[in-house]
Protein backbone atom coordinates (compact mmCIF):
# COMPACT_ATOMS: atom_id res chain seq x y z
CA UNK A 1 0.00 0.00 0.00
CA UNK A 2 1.63 3.45 -1.01
CA UNK A 3 2.03 5.91 1.87
CA UNK A 4 1.57 8.82 -0.52
CA UNK A 5 -0.01 11.57 2.07
CA UNK A 6 -2.46 12.51 -0.96
CA UNK A 7 -3.41 8.86 -0.92
CA UNK A 8 -6.81 8.72 0.58
CA UNK A 9 -7.59 5.57 0.73
CA UNK A 10 -4.03 4.56 2.55
CA UNK A 11 -4.86 7.17 5.17
CA UNK A 12 -8.39 5.55 5.91
CA UNK A 13 -6.61 1.82 6.27
CA UNK A 14 -4.33 2.99 8.91
CA UNK A 15 -7.13 5.35 10.56
CA UNK A 16 -8.82 1.96 10.50
CA UNK A 17 -6.15 -0.23 12.01
CA UNK A 18 -5.46 1.83 14.49
CA UNK A 19 -8.80 1.87 16.01
CA UNK A 20 -9.05 -1.94 15.67
CA UNK A 21 -5.74 -2.30 17.94
CA UNK A 22 -7.32 0.38 20.48
CA UNK A 23 -10.94 -1.31 20.74
CA UNK A 24 -9.21 -5.02 21.40
CA UNK A 25 -7.77 -3.87 24.16
CA UNK A 26 -10.96 -2.87 25.72
CA UNK A 27 -12.85 -5.91 24.58
CA UNK A 28 -12.03 -9.32 23.61
CA UNK A 29 -13.84 -10.44 20.49
CA UNK A 30 -14.76 -13.54 22.69
CA UNK A 31 -16.77 -11.22 24.95
CA UNK A 32 -18.03 -9.58 21.79
CA UNK A 33 -19.26 -13.40 19.80
CA UNK A 34 -21.13 -13.84 23.57
CA UNK A 35 -23.32 -10.94 23.10
CA UNK A 36 -23.80 -11.80 19.10
CA UNK A 37 -25.05 -15.34 19.64
CA UNK A 38 -27.94 -13.73 22.10
CA UNK A 39 -29.31 -11.37 18.85
CA UNK A 40 -32.26 -11.52 17.10
CA UNK A 41 -32.06 -12.37 12.97
CA UNK A 42 -30.62 -9.37 10.80
CA UNK A 43 -32.88 -8.35 8.26
CA UNK A 44 -31.86 -9.07 4.72
CA UNK A 45 -30.36 -7.14 2.86
CA UNK A 46 -30.74 -9.39 -0.69
CA UNK A 47 -34.45 -9.13 -0.15
CA UNK A 48 -34.75 -5.60 0.13
CA UNK A 49 -32.80 -5.13 -3.17
CA UNK A 50 -35.12 -8.00 -4.88
CA UNK A 51 -38.21 -8.12 -6.87
CA UNK A 52 -40.84 -5.02 -7.46
CA UNK A 53 -39.47 -4.78 -10.97
CA UNK A 54 -37.36 -1.23 -10.28
CA UNK A 55 -34.30 0.12 -8.99
CA UNK A 56 -34.24 0.32 -5.36
CA UNK A 57 -32.39 3.03 -3.38
CA UNK A 58 -30.11 2.86 -0.63
CA UNK A 59 -30.08 6.39 1.03
CA UNK A 60 -27.00 6.83 3.04
CA UNK A 61 -26.86 9.56 6.14
CA UNK A 62 -23.31 11.05 6.54
CA UNK A 63 -21.97 14.03 8.63
CA UNK A 64 -19.54 15.03 6.23
CA UNK A 65 -16.87 13.85 3.55
CA UNK A 66 -13.21 14.55 2.62
CA UNK A 67 -14.26 15.64 -0.78
CA UNK A 68 -17.52 17.79 -0.04
CA UNK A 69 -16.95 19.18 3.45
CA UNK A 70 -19.80 19.12 6.00
CA UNK A 71 -22.95 18.10 4.66
CA UNK A 72 -25.60 18.86 7.13
CA UNK A 73 -26.02 21.99 9.42
CA UNK A 74 -28.38 19.57 11.57
CA UNK A 75 -27.17 15.85 11.46
CA UNK A 76 -30.03 13.75 13.52
CA UNK A 77 -29.55 10.45 12.25
CA UNK A 78 -33.83 9.42 13.87
CA UNK A 79 -34.92 11.88 11.93
CA UNK A 80 -32.71 11.16 8.75
CA UNK A 81 -33.81 7.35 9.11
CA UNK A 82 -37.71 8.52 9.23
CA UNK A 83 -36.94 10.57 5.97
CA UNK A 84 -35.25 8.08 4.46
CA UNK A 85 -38.73 5.62 5.31
CA UNK A 86 -41.30 7.94 4.19
CA UNK A 87 -39.48 8.59 1.11
CA UNK A 88 -39.63 5.28 -0.10
CA UNK A 89 -35.78 4.00 0.75
CA UNK A 90 -35.38 -0.05 0.45
CA UNK A 91 -32.68 0.15 3.04
CA UNK A 92 -30.21 2.53 4.41
CA UNK A 93 -26.26 3.24 4.43
CA UNK A 94 -24.46 4.64 7.72
CA UNK A 95 -21.42 6.01 7.40
CA UNK A 96 -19.85 5.03 10.58
CA UNK A 97 -16.08 6.07 9.77
CA UNK A 98 -14.92 9.18 12.68
CA UNK A 99 -11.91 10.53 11.76
CA UNK A 100 -12.65 11.43 7.93
CA UNK A 101 -16.40 11.62 7.79
CA UNK A 102 -17.53 12.77 11.57
CA UNK A 103 -19.18 8.60 12.24
CA UNK A 104 -20.05 7.31 14.63
CA UNK A 105 -21.12 3.47 15.28
CA UNK A 106 -24.10 4.33 17.52
CA UNK A 107 -25.39 5.97 14.46
CA UNK A 108 -26.42 2.58 13.27
CA UNK A 109 -29.11 1.50 15.96
CA UNK A 110 -30.34 4.99 15.53
CA UNK A 111 -31.05 4.55 11.98
CA UNK A 112 -32.72 1.07 12.37
CA UNK A 113 -35.67 2.75 13.95
CA UNK A 114 -36.71 3.08 10.65
CA UNK A 115 -37.32 -0.94 10.30
CA UNK A 116 -35.52 -1.07 7.11
CA UNK A 117 -32.26 -2.99 6.51
CA UNK A 118 -28.84 -1.07 7.57
CA UNK A 119 -25.66 -1.00 5.93
CA UNK A 120 -22.25 -0.69 7.95
CA UNK A 121 -20.57 1.64 5.47
CA UNK A 122 -16.72 2.16 6.54
CA UNK A 123 -13.03 0.82 5.80
CA UNK A 124 -13.22 -2.34 7.75
CA UNK A 125 -10.25 -3.71 7.88
CA UNK A 126 -10.92 -6.94 10.62
CA UNK A 127 -13.62 -9.33 11.60
CA UNK A 128 -13.29 -7.71 14.96
CA UNK A 129 -15.24 -4.61 13.32
CA UNK A 130 -17.99 -6.86 11.59
CA UNK A 131 -18.28 -8.13 14.95
CA UNK A 132 -19.13 -4.77 16.62
CA UNK A 133 -20.94 -3.87 13.74
CA UNK A 134 -23.66 -6.46 14.37
CA UNK A 135 -23.80 -5.64 17.68
CA UNK A 136 -24.46 -2.08 16.97
CA UNK A 137 -27.25 -2.51 14.76
CA UNK A 138 -25.97 -3.27 11.28
CA UNK A 139 -27.62 -6.11 8.77
CA UNK A 140 -24.78 -5.66 6.14
CA UNK A 141 -21.27 -4.46 5.94
CA UNK A 142 -19.06 -3.34 3.07
CA UNK A 143 -15.88 -5.24 2.15
CA UNK A 144 -14.17 -3.13 -0.38
CA UNK A 145 -11.19 -5.24 -2.41
CA UNK A 146 -9.12 -2.04 -2.97
CA UNK A 147 -8.81 -2.37 0.71
CA UNK A 148 -8.74 -6.18 1.74
CA UNK A 149 -7.24 -8.26 -1.02
CA UNK A 150 -8.73 -11.63 -1.62
CA UNK A 151 -7.37 -13.33 1.32
CA UNK A 152 -9.07 -10.14 3.80
CA UNK A 153 -12.48 -10.48 1.33
CA UNK A 154 -12.24 -14.59 1.88
CA UNK A 155 -11.51 -13.95 5.59
CA UNK A 156 -14.12 -10.93 5.97
CA UNK A 157 -16.76 -12.56 4.03
CA UNK A 158 -16.48 -15.60 6.13
CA UNK A 159 -17.14 -13.37 9.34
CA UNK A 160 -19.94 -12.01 7.96
CA UNK A 161 -21.86 -14.98 7.47
CA UNK A 162 -20.59 -16.45 10.82
CA UNK A 163 -22.34 -13.03 12.85
CA UNK A 164 -25.42 -13.25 10.59
CA UNK A 165 -24.56 -10.64 8.33
CA UNK A 166 -24.36 -10.07 4.63
CA UNK A 167 -22.08 -8.51 2.96
CA UNK A 168 -21.74 -5.46 -0.28
CA UNK A 169 -18.73 -6.37 -2.17
CA UNK A 170 -17.52 -3.12 -3.56
CA UNK A 171 -15.29 -2.67 -6.30
CA UNK A 172 -13.64 -0.33 -8.78
CA UNK A 173 -12.06 -2.27 -11.32
CA UNK A 174 -13.10 -5.64 -13.48
CA UNK A 175 -9.75 -7.05 -11.59
CA UNK A 176 -11.98 -6.16 -8.42
CA UNK A 177 -14.87 -7.74 -9.97
CA UNK A 178 -13.23 -11.37 -10.59
CA UNK A 179 -11.75 -11.48 -7.00
CA UNK A 180 -15.45 -10.53 -5.71
CA UNK A 181 -17.04 -12.90 -7.79
CA UNK A 182 -14.41 -15.82 -7.41
CA UNK A 183 -14.77 -15.35 -3.38
CA UNK A 184 -18.54 -15.60 -3.56
CA UNK A 185 -20.03 -12.11 -3.74
CA UNK A 186 -23.54 -12.35 -3.34
CA UNK A 187 -23.79 -8.42 -3.56
CA UNK A 188 -21.22 -6.33 -5.70
CA UNK A 189 -21.27 -2.85 -5.36
CA UNK A 190 -19.63 -0.49 -8.28
CA UNK A 191 -18.48 2.56 -6.85
CA UNK A 192 -17.59 5.28 -9.15
CA UNK A 193 -15.33 7.48 -6.68
CA UNK A 194 -11.62 6.46 -6.82
CA UNK A 195 -10.96 5.68 -3.28
CA UNK A 196 -7.46 7.36 -3.54
CA UNK A 197 -8.09 10.50 -5.28
CA UNK A 198 -11.57 10.82 -4.63
CA UNK A 199 -12.42 11.75 -8.19
CA UNK A 200 -15.79 10.24 -9.82
CA UNK A 201 -15.93 8.38 -13.17
CA UNK A 202 -19.78 8.63 -14.05
CA UNK A 203 -18.74 5.81 -16.90
CA UNK A 204 -17.36 2.83 -14.48
CA UNK A 205 -20.71 1.75 -13.09
CA UNK A 206 -22.01 1.58 -17.41
CA UNK A 207 -18.23 0.49 -17.99
CA UNK A 208 -18.39 -2.80 -15.76
CA UNK A 209 -21.87 -3.21 -15.50
CA UNK A 210 -22.42 -6.12 -18.40
CA UNK A 211 -19.31 -7.75 -16.63
CA UNK A 212 -20.98 -8.34 -13.83
CA UNK A 213 -22.05 -11.85 -13.27
CA UNK A 214 -25.84 -12.70 -13.95
CA UNK A 215 -26.45 -14.17 -10.44
CA UNK A 216 -25.44 -11.11 -8.31
CA UNK A 217 -27.79 -8.27 -6.99
CA UNK A 218 -25.76 -5.35 -8.49
CA UNK A 219 -25.48 -1.60 -6.74
CA UNK A 220 -24.10 1.22 -7.95
CA UNK A 221 -22.26 3.59 -5.99
CA UNK A 222 -21.64 7.30 -5.83
CA UNK A 223 -21.93 10.57 -8.13
CA UNK A 224 -25.71 9.95 -8.71
CA UNK A 225 -27.83 13.20 -8.23
CA UNK A 226 -30.42 13.09 -11.20
CA UNK A 227 -33.58 11.25 -12.36
CA UNK A 228 -31.74 10.39 -15.50
CA UNK A 229 -29.04 8.67 -14.05
CA UNK A 230 -31.27 6.61 -11.99
CA UNK A 231 -33.12 5.42 -15.59
CA UNK A 232 -29.36 4.89 -17.20
CA UNK A 233 -28.46 2.52 -14.39
CA UNK A 234 -31.78 0.81 -14.36
CA UNK A 235 -31.46 -0.01 -17.95
CA UNK A 236 -28.06 -1.19 -17.24
CA UNK A 237 -29.80 -3.84 -15.11
CA UNK A 238 -28.49 -2.41 -11.98
CA UNK A 239 -30.90 -3.52 -8.53
CA UNK A 240 -29.89 -1.10 -6.59
CA UNK A 241 -28.24 2.37 -6.17
CA UNK A 242 -26.49 4.35 -3.13
CA UNK A 243 -27.02 7.59 -3.04
CA UNK A 244 -25.64 9.75 0.07
CA UNK A 245 -24.79 13.38 -0.50
CA UNK A 246 -27.66 14.54 -2.51
CA UNK A 247 -30.01 13.45 -0.15
CA UNK A 248 -27.61 15.17 2.36
CA UNK A 249 -27.90 17.94 0.77
CA UNK A 250 -30.99 18.36 -0.12
CA UNK A 251 -33.92 20.35 2.07
CA UNK A 252 -36.51 17.59 1.80
CA UNK A 253 -34.62 14.63 1.99
CA UNK A 254 -37.86 12.50 1.81
CA UNK A 255 -38.69 14.47 -1.41
CA UNK A 256 -36.17 14.13 -3.01
CA UNK A 257 -35.32 10.62 -2.23
CA UNK A 258 -39.07 9.68 -3.57
CA UNK A 259 -38.22 11.61 -6.83
CA UNK A 260 -35.39 8.89 -7.00
CA UNK A 261 -37.31 6.23 -5.99
CA UNK A 262 -39.99 6.60 -8.82
CA UNK A 263 -37.43 7.12 -11.26
CA UNK A 264 -36.23 3.68 -10.73
CA UNK A 265 -39.77 2.32 -11.03
CA UNK A 266 -40.67 3.88 -14.35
Amino acid sequence: MTTDPRDFLAKAIVSSRDRVTALEMETPLSEMEETIWNLPPALSMEGALRGAERLHVIAEMKRASPSAGRLSASYDPRRIAADYLSGGASAISVLTEPDLFGGEIAHLKLAGTAGLPVLRKDFLVSPYQIAEARIAGADTVLLIVAVLGEVGLRQMMQAAGKYGLSAIVEVHEESDLEMAAGCGARIIGVNCRDLRTLKVDPHRCHRLAPLLPRSVLRVAESGVSTAEEIRRLRKARYDGVLIGEALMRSSDPAGTLRSFVEAGSA
